[in-house]
């Protein structure tokens, strides 16, 4: 009987009746949570010219119900996101996957994505702050399956800002520490907004009074800095800033705060804002303010140094 089951699985294979799973074309397949109402983020690392996937979940209503489909074409790291409304408490999540070959397989989990709430507002408050996400599932290409979470540890984003003499914001002295495997899923969105107290930023995009610089985050390995997302403008004599080009202004990659507006005007508020950050989607926002400090050259009043004139 055991002779005559292995002949009949031979047989099978040989005529193409049943397919021998292969390594799946894909590094990792990972998953946020599945929101009542919201958006879900999925990440997808491959090293391979085509993969065809959809995410499929079961649960007491259905044996099976698509939720994703998607196509790559090329290798590299892609991230999709896509609206849901869930009704059921746990689902299983399973994988279907199509090779070159156009064969069809599935990955599957024993573990139960537990329906969340929606996005939320998180707030930085502490440099020492670590906070931690809902629960990430991770489909590997050896078919093994990993729920985990994300710690976030910020560094740097303190509650008052001094500029240096030259009134530049450091967007380098802000970090963000997360552990590296999970650095796919940061947020793609990150601007710094200020207080556009007397119009000081009339050159660069407003709303409701407050100017917006749009930002891009900068994988430094073991944690993440910020840079500006475009290129600026900035004249060189009275530091103000222009989203374009203007007679007088130079190009530069930093932010900088106006020469004498800053001197008369000691502190105002600002604040960074990370929109879809992290496999929650949440949006974080850290308050602070500028509190200007002496310039390195200007009147004797507002200035570290100055020329002051002789009465004799």
């Amino acid at each position: 009987m055991r002779i005559f089951k292995i002949l009949r699985i031979s047989f099978l294979t040989l005529f193409g009746l049943f397919k021998t799973p292969t390594c799946p074309p894909f590094n990792t397949i990972s998953i946020g949570p599945l929101m009542k109402k919201g958006e879900t983020k999925i990440v997808v690392d491959t090293d391979s010219d085509y993969l065809k996937f959809s995410i499929n979940i079961s649960n007491d209503l259905y044996s099976t119900k698509e939720i994703y489909q998607g196509t790559v074409t090329k290798p590299g790291v892609y991230t999709y996101v896509y609206n849901n409304e869930y009704t059921r408490t746990k689902n299983k999540v399973f994988i279907k996957y199509t090779t070159t070959e156009g064969g069809t397989y599935k990955t599957s989990s024993k573990y139960d994505f537990n329906i969340t709430g929606s996005s939320k507002t998180r707030y930085i408050n502490d440099d020492s702050e670590v906070s931690t996400t809902k629960t990430i599932g991770v489909f590997r290409s050896d078919l093994s399956f990993e729920a985990s979470k994300m710690n976030f540890s910020f560094e740097g984003f303190i509650d008052y800002y001094a500029p240096d003499y030259y009134h530049k914001i450091d967007l380098k002295e802000f970090k963000i520490h997360l552990d590296s495997k999970y650095h796919t899923f940061m947020s793609s969105n990150p601007y710094l907004i200020f207080a556009n107290v007397d119009n000081v930023f009339a050159d660069i995009e407003n709303v409701d009074d407050y100017a917006s610089f749009d930002l891009t985050l900068v994988d430094q390995g073991d944690y993440f800095t910020f840079a500006l997302a475009h290129t600026m403008y900035v004249n060189p004599n009275n530091l103000r800033m222009s989203s374009n080009p203007k007679v007088g202004y130079i190009q530069t990659d930093n932010i900088f705060l106006p020469v004498n507006e800053m001197s008369n005007q000691k502190d105002f508020g600002a604040y960074f804002a990370m929109k879809s950050m992290g496999i929650d989607l949440d949006y974080w926002v850290h308050k602070f303010e500028i509190k200007a400090e002496t310039n390195l050259f200007g009147d004797c009043h507002n200035s570290k140094y100055c020329v002051a004139r002789v009465i004799e």
